[in-house]
């Protein structure tokens, strides 16, 4: 099982990403970083505030980061930090 953490829930993640990973048997929406946590409540799943708390669980395997929105920047500095 492959579990997933989503950045950001733009357009393309709550219509397109979300939905794919939630149809695919070996993967698993493992958690959702928003700077609104109310905005994942619908996929009663884990939500963070901050991507740094969410990669440091060594259950996530993948992570989407939703390029649209100021996810962006903060994913940007984690990839740089840690290759």
């Amino acid at each position: 099982m492959l579990n997933w953490v989503v950045v950001g829930v733009g357009d393309i993640a709550v219509r397109r990403v979300i939905p794919a990973i939630q149809a695919e048997s070996r993967s698993h929406l493992y958690g959702i970083v928003t700077r609104d946590l109310a905005k994942a409540a619908p996929w009663n799943t884990r939500a963070w505030t901050n991507l740094g708390e969410a990669v440091s669980e060594t259950a996530v395997h993948a992570v989407y980061v939703d390029d649209s929105g100021p996810a962006r920047g903060q994913a940007r500095v984690m990839r740089e930090a840690h290759g």
